[in-house]
């Protein structure tokens, strides 16, 4: 799990291990898909997610796994 800070894409620096060590996981394991979820707080005044964020936070891990060498084509990114 990867926490982002409020209104941020941006994984914190103490998150680079975290997706490190989920990229080695998904290396050990070369034909499996690898699936990011990302989420965002709903936004205070109507309590809805915000889907514009919570993909950004899924498309920025995506993009830290795709660095430390898993193939794009096996990451697929939606936001909730």
């Amino acid at each position: 799990v990867v926490f982002f800070q409020d209104d941020s894409a941006e994984p914190p620096p103490a998150a680079m291990q975290v997706i490190q060590d989920a990229a080695g996981v998904a290396r050990s394991f070369p034909a499996a898909p690898v699936r990011v979820l990302g989420y965002a707080a709903p936004a205070a005044a109507d309590a809805t997610p915000i889907a514009g964020l919570s993909r950004q936070r899924a498309e920025r891990v995506a993009a830290e796994l795709e660095r430390f060498g898993i193939p794009r084509s096996r990451i697929t990114v939606q936001g909730r």
